[in-house]
């Protein structure tokens, strides 16, 4: 997955995602501990922005786990797109979130992120997969 701006939660709490090292334990969709390969400096020219979480952004190919399963902004084999952006995500406390997401051209800096084991992370609440998890 890549993340142009969030905060990756941690087994020591949120951390903004470009202060990411390698061999930190980041956190996934089954609150399981992962270690973090590598992160690697990426250059972006389409992002994924949400309504309502606007300190997150992602690059405008990116999966969600959503309640109903997962979803993107574009189309991609083996993942349904969100039909009018909408999505519904499972967020702190396990308060059900409406959003929307829509996609932007711009350049901008994102992080690939290489988890061990794991192919999902949670973001700023939301859990971002890689999007070779959805053809699986």
């Amino acid at each position: 997955m890549i993340i142009a701006k969030g905060n990756v939660s941690t087994a020591e709490g949120p951390v903004p995602v470009e202060n990411l090292k390698p061999g930190m334990l980041v956190v996934d969709r089954g609150h399981r501990a992962r270690k973090l390969l590598k992160v690697e400096r990426v250059q972006l020219h389409q992002t994924l922005h949400f309504e309502r979480n606007p300190d997150l952004i992602l690059a405008g190919n990116s999966i969600l786990f959503t309640l109903t399963g997962l979803r993107s902004a574009i189309s991609i084999k083996g993942v349904r797109k969100a039909m009018n952006g909408r999505i519904q995500m499972l967020f702190e406390g396990r308060k059900m979130q409406e959003d929307v997401m829509k996609i932007r051209k711009e350049e901008v800096t994102g992080y690939r992120l290489s988890i061990e084991g794991g192919k999902d992370v949670l973001v700023n609440g939301y859990n971002v997969a890689d999007k070779e998890e959805g053809v699986c």
